[in-house]
């Protein structure tokens, strides 16, 4: 389900307020507010945070097209991937996009965050590199044993919200 609820402020309390009682995967743009829905301790607590890809994805692709990083690069080149299955299965039914996400896009979600832990922790965090803004974190549900089913059944972006054309 898609909610739009419009406030004047983009404070916490308007999340927290929105959000009070909700249970389940949440996907969200990276805005820090939505962290206090999930325990510190990353315990599920009701709320299970699910990052947008195509947010994750602008940082890399940043650097990518500036040739400044062979991580971003990879992971831009991994993360086409993800949408290439998109294409794919646009328009079957939702069983069979889950189907096809499991068998494969969970495969290509385990290959980018194993990249991620391998690379992005030797990289310092004053650097310009895409870590602080675009790190597993932001884009994997506050559960690591959650985010492969958030990954198969959770849809990327389409290419018209994405930053940048497609690789």
């Amino acid at each position: 389900m898609v909610v739009y609820r419009f406030e004047d402020s983009r404070a916490g309390e308007c999340v927290a307020r929105h959000l009070n009682g909700y249970r389940g995967i949440l996907q969200v743009d990276g805005y820090a507010a939505y962290n206090k829905l999930v325990r510190s301790d990353r315990g599920n607590d009701g709320v299970t945070l699910a990052g947008c890809w195509s947010h994750s994805r602008r940082k890399f692709y940043e650097l990518h097209v500036a040739e400044s990083s062979k991580v971003a690069t990879e992971t831009v080149e991994r993360m086409a991937k993800l949408w290439q299955v998109e294409e794919t299965v646009r328009g079957q039914s939702p069983d069979a996009r889950v189907a096809v996400r499991q068998q494969t896009s969970a495969a290509i979600v385990t290959e980018l965050f194993a990249l991620w832990q391998q690379t992005l922790p030797r990289i310092s965090g004053k650097s310009s590199s895409p870590r602080r803004s675009a790190t597993p974190s932001r884009v994997a549900p506050s559960s690591s044993a959650s985010w492969p089913t958030a990954a198969s059944s959770s849809t990327p972006t389409s290419s018209s919200e994405q930053s940048g054309p497609r690789p």
